[in-house]
């Protein structure tokens, strides 16, 4: 980044504090068309979307269930 001469403390603070507005600005631009962009070429309605992502969340959760399951059953075997 390019230097520069602030002759006062305060003058410094409100170029870091316009700087940051511009960034969160952007920021937001950039995740709102994003998110527009995203929903228009979506190759699924959102009824389907929201059932796949329901059912891949149930099918993680019950493999760590099993996970658990067997983390249990070999902790109580090597404590017998």
């Amino acid at each position: 980044m390019s230097q520069r001469t602030y002759y006062s403390q305060e003058a410094k603070q409100q170029a870091q504090v316009q700087t940051a507005i511009i960034v969160a600005i952007c920021l937001g631009l950039g995740v709102t068309i994003g998110t527009i962009v995203a929903m228009l070429f979506a190759p699924q309605s959102g009824a389907e979307t929201r059932e796949d992502l329901g059912e891949s969340t149930n099918s993680a959760l019950h493999h760590l269930q099993n996970q658990v399951n067997e983390l249990r059953k070999r902790l109580e075997d090597r404590a017998s």
